[in-house]
Parts: C-alpha cells; structure tokens; sequence
C-alpha cells in the first residue's frame, strides 16, 4: 500500500492548517482520553484555533480499549450525523490512536484520520505504521486493520504533559529500535542517565520515526521484515495481558521491557551470546521495567498462545541472533518459555 501520509513537527501548526485547509471535510471530530482531554485539549485549541470540530472523550486506560468504547463512539457518530467525508483525530497516546485508528477505518467503511499523539511511546511508535486495533477480552490487539492515517503531528510539547514514569514507557520502544537496528550491531548499551535532555528525546524520536517508516513502506501488511518490530511483544504482551486480568498496574513499555529481557536470555540460549553483552543489556532494560507478578505461569502461557503472531499452534518469537540482527518466526519449545519465566529475570 502506498503511503501517502503527511507529517508534521513542533512548529508547523501553520502548516498542517494551510493542509487541513486545502483538504476540507464536512465535519470533524477529536477523540481524547480523559487525561488528554484535561492536559492536551487545551494546547491543541492554542495551536489550531479555526478548527471547527466535537471533542469526543472516552475513558482513560488500556481496559478501555475494548469493543465496548468502539461501538459506544460509532454509534455516537452516527447519532450525530458524522459522514464519510468525518475527519477523525487522535490526540492522545496509543490507546487513543490505536482505537481511534480503527473506528476511521470501519465507520462508513473509512474516513479520514489524523493522529496527534501526547505520549512519547505513540510519537515513537503507536501513531508510526498504520497498525490499528482494540482488544478482545483480555487479549491484545486481536481486533484491527492496517491503513495510514492521512497525517501525523508530532509536537514535542505535549510531552511537557508527561510522569517521569510514562516518558521511560514510551522510551523503551526506542532501545527496541537500537537493538534490531543493523546499525548497532553488538552494541553496549549506554550508561543509564535519567532523564535525558530534550534535544535527546527530540533525537530519539527522530531517529525512531525515521527507522519504523523505512521497515513499513517495505512490508506494511507485517508479512516479513516488519515482524521485526515485535521483538520483546510476545512475552511482553502476554504479561500486559495477565496484569490486565489482575488488576495489576503495568505499562505496555514496562511489559515489553521484560518481554525483551526474557527474550534476550532466549536468543542467548539459541545462538551463544556473549554473556557480558547480554546482562549489560538486561541491567539496562531492568530499569524500564516493574515488578512483576508472574507466579501463574500457565495464564500466562494461556494468553501467549493466543498471541496473533503464532502459527499452526507454535510459539513464534523474534529473536536476535546478534545485537542488530532480529531473526523472526523463530519456534520455541513452550517447555522452554514455562522455565524461562519459572526463573528469575536475572
């Protein structure tokens, strides 16, 4: 699929108003979380003032991204008249972009969508790639759709708005970037030093965008090189997963974080890593990531099983042969991951 979409940086509200202007809709709809509504609606109002367009406010939290808030917000749009010719905007992190994403993509069969996403994980990551989706249950991601929004506008002073701890979630799918980048092959990781400056995190994302666009325009539908990216999501999305179903508060850069330091322990086991390389990485790793209850190993395995990457009933994990060598559909023994996880992290 070609992707036409348009992006946007810090200073070009100008610009992405002359764009909303050469390209009008009949209406317009903004969808934010509660936090967003209450610390980003306010600057983007300052930032495009002539906008005429309904704030849509669902509740804040990955328990939220559910078919339940998708259909109660179609069944709002269409009590209201929305057309195909609706702009939808996503201002807010991945949970906003992702369920806001998926409901341009199916209401009227597709509208037009803008993401403006305020978390540094959905700059780097959620609003990159057209990937759309809600939960199914506890379960994540199961239901979505892949299709670009029409514009992204990544304005860094939405991250003002951030906790030290959501700026170090959305910081971990950056190392993730740096670990299967060629690149970096073998590569130490950099001595830990929170927080960084803004320059760097301007940097980062930068570099993070410009990475994850080059593996999309590549391989859009996920159907080879773009499997990559969901190095650390197996396990990481299966413990998400069971801390949603306990109750347990954990972010999704939190659950990746481990999900990278178990999955950095299992590509060490399959392809001989030097040790040294491997605990410099899982020290470093450790500190994105929380503590973690993971003694019901078997509901856990249960939601791994369910992970929409699998095939044929097999367990399929992207490994890195190298530092900046990701190797994807790599089978591993279910037997391996219940020891893995029956371990501690180090």
């Amino acid at each position: 699929m070609t992707n036409s979409t348009k992006y946007f940086t810090d200073s070009h509200a100008d610009q992405i108003t002359a764009w909303l202007n050469s390209h009008p809709h009949s209406n317009c709809v903004v969808i934010a979380d509660k936090n967003t509504a209450d610390d980003c609606y306010p600057l983007f109002t300052q930032c495009l003032p002539h906008l005429k367009h309904t704030l849509y406010v669902i509740p804040a939290g990955e328990q939220h991204k559910n078919e339940e808030t998708l259909l109660i917000l179609c069944h709002f749009l269409l009590d209201q008249g929305f057309d195909r010719n609706t702009l939808m905007i996503a201002l807010g992190g991945g949970v906003v972009c992702d369920l806001t994403g998926f409901a341009a993509s199916v209401f009227k069969r597709g509208v037009d969508c803008i993401y403006i996403p305020t978390s540094l994980m959905a700059m780097a990551d959620a609003a990159i790639g057209g990937k759309t989706g809600i939960n199914l249950g506890h379960y994540k991601n199961q239901l979505g759709s892949f299709r670009h929004p029409v514009a992204v506008w990544i304005n860094s002073e939405f991250l003002t708005t951030l906790s030290k701890r959501q700026m170090k979630n959305g910081w971990v799918e950056m190392i993730k970037h740096t670990l299967i980048d060629a690149a970096n092959k073998d590569t130490f990781p950099e001595p830990y030093n929170w927080p960084p400056s803004k320059d760097e995190v301007l940097q980062k994302i930068i570099a993070s965008v410009a990475f994850k666009r080059q593996i999309v325009e590549e391989d859009f539908y996920e159907e080879g090189l773009r499997k990559i990216l969901n190095f650390g999501h197996t396990i990481g999305h299966a413990l998400e997963s069971y801390a949603l179903d306990h109750q347990q508060d954990l972010l999704h850069g939190e659950a990746v974080a481990a999900g990278m330091i178990y999955q950095l322990s299992l590509s060490q086991q399959v392809f001989g890593w030097d040790k040294n390389l491997l605990k410099a990485w899982k020290n470093y790793l450790w500190n994105f990531s929380s503590n973690l209850d993971v003694s019901d190993i078997e509901k856990i395995m249960i939601y791994m099983r369910g992970d929409k990457k699998n095939m044929s009933g097999k367990l399929h994990f992207v490994l890195l042969e190298k530092i900046g060598q990701p190797i994807a559909n790599v089978i591993i023994e279910e037997e391996r991951i219940v020891a893995l996880l029956g371990e501690a992290m180090f």
